[in-house]
């Protein structure tokens, strides 16, 4: 999927979230308003590699962790939640010196 697909998908699924007129009060509401939110995650989209590094589970999209972007957790479930964190950040820039 390329990155346009991904934006009209995301505000397809947005759009949709909006529209619901069940809200949370109801379980079918609140079943498909979590199914929508999972499908939407960066590491649903994406798929990153997931992988054990020493004691730590690490999720890594791109060749490896200094051109990539990866997360770390004690569980997959916390690597990927990290991940998911992390796509969102934009990429530090080193201080200028004077």
């Amino acid at each position: 999927m390329d990155e346009n697909q991904f934006w009209l998908n995301r505000d397809s699924y947005e759009f949709q979230l909006k529209q619901q007129k069940t809200g949370y009060n109801d379980e079918h509401g609140y079943l498909q308003t979590k199914i929508l939110k999972e499908q939407l995650r960066p590491s649903t989209i994406y798929r990153p590699k997931l992988y054990m590094d020493g004691s730590w589970w690490c999720a890594l999209y791109g060749e490896n962790i200094q051109v990539g972007v990866s997360a770390f957790g004690e569980t997959p479930e916390e690597a990927m939640k990290n991940f998911d964190i992390a796509w969102t950040k934009p990429i530090s820039k080193p201080e200028k010196k004077i």
